[in-house]
């Protein structure tokens, strides 16, 4: 696989620049990922108490990760991953940013967070539909970027590396995702509903942006088969393989 210009990394030991780049990056954005993964269920205790709907709200965020993870693979195949993991952080800012925005011009009739469980709430049907529809296309939006995440790794950093940076790279993204997303997304709501939205949609915003400042991949760009071909393929190779299809049968289920 060809490498970017030796002159972008800081030496033979170090991880380089276009590395802490992708590390900052994704790390922001998974900082986001963690507010959202509070924010959306609570908010959507606001406006409807119906636990199924509340529910579903959690199950939309997590679902295309078991739908949508090969396809995605297929795509990061056919896309240049800085223009994609780009383009999927973009996205993701503009979702987030109209929910904001539909959150604030609804506050005023909203309870605050600790009001819900003895406000009588009747189901906002618009604002229950307008978060489950972002949640869930959140989700796709976060498949996209953290496959391409994962799979331009061998692009920026030497191959004797690649175990190092993975290990930060996980580990970033876990303490963000799961430590510290989380609580911050719960401190901002206690200020107001839409608050964790608009913080949220600035940390894909700036995401993406240094994501734009990521070199240009130079690996050269196969002829793709047909994308329903590609897909049977990966399919296969995953259930032939008895660890990962073992692995992967897990993962669904958890």
């Amino acid at each position: 696989m060809t490498r970017f210009a030796s002159s972008s990394r800081a030496g033979t030991g170090s991880l380089g620049r276009p590395y802490w780049k992708l590390f900052t990056a994704s790390t922001i954005s998974n900082l986001g990922d963690g507010i959202g993964a509070i924010a959306y269920p609570w908010l959507a205790t606001a406006v409807t108490r119906n636990p199924l709907l509340i529910s579903l709200v959690v199950v939309m965020q997590r679902l295309p990760w078991l739908l949508f993870s090969l396809p995605a693979g297929v795509i990061t195949d056919r896309i240049e991953r800085r223009r994609l993991m780009a383009s999927a952080n973009w996205l993701r800012a503009g979702l987030t940013l109209c929910v904001a925005i539909a959150v604030a011009s609804k506050q005023s009739g909203l309870p605050g967070p600790d009001e819900v469980d003895s406000a009588a709430i009747s189901t906002d049907t618009f604002l229950y539909v307008a978060i489950l529809a972002a949640t869930f296309l959140l989700g796709l939006a976060e498949v996209l970027y953290d496959n391409a995440a994962q799979t331009v790794m061998p692009e920026l950093v030497q191959t004797d590396q690649l175990e190092r940076a993975n290990g930060r790279l996980w580990s970033a993204e876990q303490v963000a995702n799961t430590l510290v997303g989380p609580p911050l997304g719960a401190l901002l709501l206690v200020v107001a509903f839409s608050v964790p939205f608009f913080v949220d949609a600035l940390t894909f915003a700036l995401s993406a942006l240094i994501v734009t400042w990521l070199p240009k991949s130079t690996t050269s760009q196969r002829q793709p088969a047909k994308f329903r071909s590609e897909l049977r393929e990966g399919l296969s190779w995953l259930w032939n393989h008895d660890f990962l299809r073992q692995l992967a049968i897990i993962l669904g289920l958890l």
